[in-house]
C-alpha cells in the first residue's frame, strides 16, 4: 500500500504535465499567425528569435522577374573587310554573347530592371592592330498577338586589338530598363542580341 500511495502522485504529476503540453500544442496549432513572443509562435518556429516580416516586394520580384533570352541568330556578330564577307581571311573581328543576368525591382506600378550582357570580341586576320565595336540591343516584350515591344535600346561595346592581345572580354549593363509592371496574367520576355552590323 505504501508503494501505491507514493507512485500515484508521481503518475498524477506526469499526467498533468502531459495534459499541459497537449494544451500548449493545441494552442500553437490553432494560432496560424503567432505573435513573435508567444509560446505557440516559438514552438512553431522552433526558435526563440522574433519572427521576421516577409518582404512581399522581394518575393514578387523573384517570381515575376522576366527571364533574359538571347534572340536566335543574334548571339554572334562577324565583321569582315569590305568586299570579303564570309571569307575567313577577310574577318576583322567576331563578337559573341556568353552570359546574361538581370535584377528586378517593383515599385508604384513600375518594373525597373538591370540587364547585363557579357561576352568576348576576337580579332580575325584583318583585325590585329585595329579596333571594333558591336551594338547590343536590349528589348522587353509583352507576349501577345502580336507581341508588344515595351522597351528597346542599343548599347555599344568596343575593343582594341594588339598583337599580343587578340581577344577582349566585354560586359555591358543597362540599369535603367523601366516598363509598367505586368498585370495578372501578362507575360514579359527580355531579349538581348547583336543588332545590325556597325559601319566599317
Amino acid at each position: 500500500m505504501r508503494l501505491y500511495r507514493f507512485a500515484y502522485p508521481r503518475r498524477a504529476r506526469l499526467a498533468r504535465a502531459l495534459a499541459g503540453l497537449a494544451v500548449v500544442a493545441t494552442l500553437a496549432a490553432c494560432n496560424t499567425t503567432p505573435e513573435a513572443d508567444s509560446v505557440g509562435g516559438k514552438i512553431l518556429r522552433g526558435t526563440s528569435e522574433p519572427a521576421k516580416a516577409i518582404d512581399l516586394e522581394s518575393l514578387r520580384a523573384r517570381s515575376e522577374c522576366p527571364q533574359v533570352e538571347i534572340r536566335n541568330g543574334t548571339e554572334t556578330l562577324a565583321v569582315y573587310e569590305r568586299g570579303m564577307d564570309g571569307v575567313a581571311e577577310g574577318l576583322r573581328y567576331q563578337a559573341s554573347i556568353q552570359r546574361t543576368a538581370r535584377e528586378c525591382f517593383f515599385s508604384g506600378g513600375l518594373l525597373t530592371m538591370k540587364v547585363g550582357v557579357a561576352g568576348r570580341i576576337l580579332a580575325g586576320p584583318k583585325g590585329i592592330g585595329g579596333s571594333g565595336s558591336a551594338p547590343i540591343r536590349i528589348a522587353v516584350v509583352k507576349s501577345g498577338e502580336p507581341d508588344e515591344v515595351l522597351y528597346s535600346q542599343v548599347r555599344n561595346v568596343s575593343a582594341s586589338f594588339a598583337a599580343g592581345n587578340p581577344g577582349v572580354d566585354f560586359s555591358e549593363v543597362d540599369d535603367n530598363v523601366n516598363v509598367p509592371a505586368p498585370a495578372p496574367g501578362e507575360s514579359y520576355r527580355v531579349f538581348v542580341g547583336f543588332d545590325a552590323k556597325p559601319g566599317k
